[in-house]
Protein backbone atom coordinates (compact mmCIF):
# COMPACT_ATOMS: atom_id res chain seq x y z
CA UNK A 1 0.00 0.00 0.00
CA UNK A 2 1.29 3.69 -0.99
CA UNK A 3 1.30 6.61 1.45
CA UNK A 4 -1.07 8.47 -1.20
CA UNK A 5 -3.83 5.45 -0.42
CA UNK A 6 -2.94 4.95 3.50
CA UNK A 7 -3.34 9.18 3.55
CA UNK A 8 -6.53 8.79 1.54
CA UNK A 9 -8.15 6.20 4.18
CA UNK A 10 -6.80 8.15 7.00
CA UNK A 11 -8.36 11.17 5.56
CA UNK A 12 -11.47 9.28 4.84
CA UNK A 13 -11.89 7.90 8.50
CA UNK A 14 -10.77 11.43 9.91
CA UNK A 15 -13.81 13.23 7.73
CA UNK A 16 -16.31 10.30 8.61
CA UNK A 17 -15.61 10.58 12.29
CA UNK A 18 -16.06 14.46 11.90
CA UNK A 19 -19.40 13.45 10.17
CA UNK A 20 -20.73 11.46 12.60
CA UNK A 21 -19.69 13.56 15.33
CA UNK A 22 -21.33 16.29 13.61
CA UNK A 23 -24.39 14.50 13.03
CA UNK A 24 -24.86 13.20 16.73
CA UNK A 25 -24.95 16.67 17.95
CA UNK A 26 -27.18 17.93 15.35
CA UNK A 27 -29.35 14.88 16.24
CA UNK A 28 -29.26 15.50 19.74
CA UNK A 29 -30.39 19.17 19.55
CA UNK A 30 -33.07 17.96 16.94
CA UNK A 31 -34.23 15.41 19.55
CA UNK A 32 -34.24 18.05 22.60
CA UNK A 33 -35.96 20.70 19.91
CA UNK A 34 -38.93 18.31 19.58
CA UNK A 35 -38.84 17.49 23.24
CA UNK A 36 -39.09 21.35 23.95
CA UNK A 37 -42.15 22.02 21.45
CA UNK A 38 -43.94 18.93 22.87
CA UNK A 39 -43.37 20.58 25.94
CA UNK A 40 -44.75 23.71 24.81
CA UNK A 41 -48.07 21.85 22.61
CA UNK A 42 -48.81 20.26 25.76
CA UNK A 43 -48.84 23.52 27.67
CA UNK A 44 -51.00 25.17 25.17
CA UNK A 45 -53.01 22.52 25.18
CA UNK A 46 -53.87 22.89 29.11
CA UNK A 47 -53.90 26.74 28.39
CA UNK A 48 -56.22 25.87 25.50
CA UNK A 49 -58.39 23.52 28.40
CA UNK A 50 -58.58 25.88 30.79
CA UNK A 51 -59.99 28.62 28.88
CA UNK A 52 -62.52 26.37 27.62
CA UNK A 53 -63.48 25.16 31.48
CA UNK A 54 -63.65 29.10 31.92
CA UNK A 55 -66.01 29.70 28.91
CA UNK A 56 -68.00 26.92 29.66
CA UNK A 57 -68.57 27.59 33.49
CA UNK A 58 -69.06 31.50 32.92
CA UNK A 59 -72.86 31.58 33.25
CA UNK A 60 -72.64 29.44 36.10
CA UNK A 61 -69.91 31.28 38.06
CA UNK A 62 -72.25 34.44 37.07
CA UNK A 63 -75.02 32.95 39.02
CA UNK A 64 -73.04 31.62 41.41
CA UNK A 65 -72.02 34.81 43.08
CA UNK A 66 -76.09 36.29 42.78
CA UNK A 67 -76.09 33.71 45.72
CA UNK A 68 -73.66 35.17 48.02
CA UNK A 69 -74.59 38.72 49.49
CA UNK A 70 -71.31 41.08 49.17
CA UNK A 71 -70.08 41.72 52.54
CA UNK A 72 -70.49 45.89 51.77
CA UNK A 73 -74.45 45.03 51.07
CA UNK A 74 -75.75 43.34 54.28
CA UNK A 75 -78.57 45.65 53.88
CA UNK A 76 -80.25 43.81 50.93
CA UNK A 77 -80.14 41.08 53.24
CA UNK A 78 -81.98 42.74 55.91
CA UNK A 79 -83.98 44.39 53.65
CA UNK A 80 -85.40 40.86 52.17
CA UNK A 81 -86.12 39.92 55.91
CA UNK A 82 -87.69 42.90 56.57
CA UNK A 83 -90.24 42.56 53.58
CA UNK A 84 -91.23 39.05 54.69
CA UNK A 85 -93.73 40.39 57.41
CA UNK A 86 -95.81 41.93 54.22
CA UNK A 87 -95.43 38.92 52.28
CA UNK A 88 -96.52 36.49 54.82
CA UNK A 89 -99.35 38.98 57.07
CA UNK A 90 -96.85 37.37 60.37
CA UNK A 91 -95.81 40.25 62.55
CA UNK A 92 -92.37 39.53 61.63
CA UNK A 93 -89.08 41.32 64.08
CA UNK A 94 -85.42 40.58 63.82
CA UNK A 95 -83.92 40.94 67.26
CA UNK A 96 -80.45 40.68 66.19
CA UNK A 97 -78.32 40.63 63.11
CA UNK A 98 -74.41 39.37 63.05
CA UNK A 99 -72.12 38.83 60.31
CA UNK A 100 -68.36 37.44 59.70
CA UNK A 101 -65.89 40.86 59.58
CA UNK A 102 -65.11 40.41 56.52
CA UNK A 103 -63.84 44.39 56.17
CA UNK A 104 -60.10 43.24 55.79
CA UNK A 105 -60.45 40.06 54.69
CA UNK A 106 -59.04 39.49 50.47
CA UNK A 107 -61.75 39.60 48.06
CA UNK A 108 -63.59 35.84 47.62
CA UNK A 109 -63.43 35.14 51.20
CA UNK A 110 -66.43 33.52 52.41
CA UNK A 111 -68.18 34.22 55.29
CA UNK A 112 -72.22 34.54 56.85
CA UNK A 113 -74.64 36.48 58.19
CA UNK A 114 -76.82 35.52 60.64
CA UNK A 115 -80.31 37.35 61.80
CA UNK A 116 -82.69 36.25 64.55
CA UNK A 117 -86.38 35.99 63.71
CA UNK A 118 -89.32 36.06 65.59
CA UNK A 119 -92.56 35.69 64.04
CA UNK A 120 -96.71 35.89 65.26
CA UNK A 121 -99.67 35.33 63.87
CA UNK A 122 -101.85 32.88 62.62
CA UNK A 123 -100.80 29.43 61.67
CA UNK A 124 -101.41 30.08 58.21
CA UNK A 125 -99.28 33.21 57.83
CA UNK A 126 -96.80 32.00 60.57
CA UNK A 127 -95.87 29.04 57.82
CA UNK A 128 -96.30 31.74 54.61
CA UNK A 129 -93.62 33.33 57.30
CA UNK A 130 -91.44 30.43 57.18
CA UNK A 131 -91.67 29.36 53.61
CA UNK A 132 -90.40 32.66 52.45
CA UNK A 133 -87.46 32.28 54.94
CA UNK A 134 -86.49 29.13 53.56
CA UNK A 135 -86.78 30.42 49.55
CA UNK A 136 -84.28 33.83 49.90
CA UNK A 137 -82.68 34.20 46.74
CA UNK A 138 -79.26 33.61 49.03
CA UNK A 139 -77.26 30.39 49.71
CA UNK A 140 -78.85 30.53 53.53
CA UNK A 141 -79.85 27.86 56.40
CA UNK A 142 -82.09 27.80 58.88
CA UNK A 143 -81.32 26.90 62.68
CA UNK A 144 -82.88 26.72 66.12
CA UNK A 145 -86.95 26.28 65.14
CA UNK A 146 -89.06 27.44 67.65
CA UNK A 147 -93.02 26.85 66.88
CA UNK A 148 -95.68 27.10 69.72
CA UNK A 149 -99.07 28.07 70.26
CA UNK A 150 -99.97 31.54 72.00
CA UNK A 151 -102.85 33.52 73.24
CA UNK A 152 -105.99 34.74 70.71
CA UNK A 153 -104.67 36.81 67.85
CA UNK A 154 -107.13 40.11 67.92
CA UNK A 155 -109.45 39.78 65.19
CA UNK A 156 -111.25 42.58 63.09
CA UNK A 157 -115.23 43.06 63.78
CA UNK A 158 -115.73 40.64 60.52
CA UNK A 159 -113.87 37.94 62.24
CA UNK A 160 -113.69 35.65 65.27
CA UNK A 161 -110.20 35.61 67.19
CA UNK A 162 -107.75 32.85 65.79
CA UNK A 163 -104.59 30.82 67.98
CA UNK A 164 -101.66 32.53 67.60
CA UNK A 165 -98.66 30.88 66.83
CA UNK A 166 -95.39 31.82 67.46
CA UNK A 167 -91.93 31.27 65.31
CA UNK A 168 -88.64 32.01 66.19
CA UNK A 169 -85.48 30.92 64.35
CA UNK A 170 -82.35 31.71 63.20
CA UNK A 171 -81.40 32.28 59.44
CA UNK A 172 -78.01 32.64 58.15
CA UNK A 173 -76.77 33.29 54.59
CA UNK A 174 -73.41 33.02 52.76
CA UNK A 175 -71.36 36.30 51.98
CA UNK A 176 -68.48 37.01 50.41
CA UNK A 177 -66.15 39.89 50.97
CA UNK A 178 -66.20 42.63 48.24
CA UNK A 179 -63.54 43.69 45.77
CA UNK A 180 -61.52 46.73 47.51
Amino acid sequence: MSAASICAIALAVGLYAYLYFQAGGVADKAVAARDDLQKGNAGQTALKNVRSVAEATAAERAELSSYLIPSNNAVSFIQALESIGPASGARVTISSISDSNLDSAAPGTIGAISASIAASGSWGSVMRTLRLLETLPYQSSIDSVTLSAGGMNPSDAKTQPVKAWQLSLTVSALAVASQK
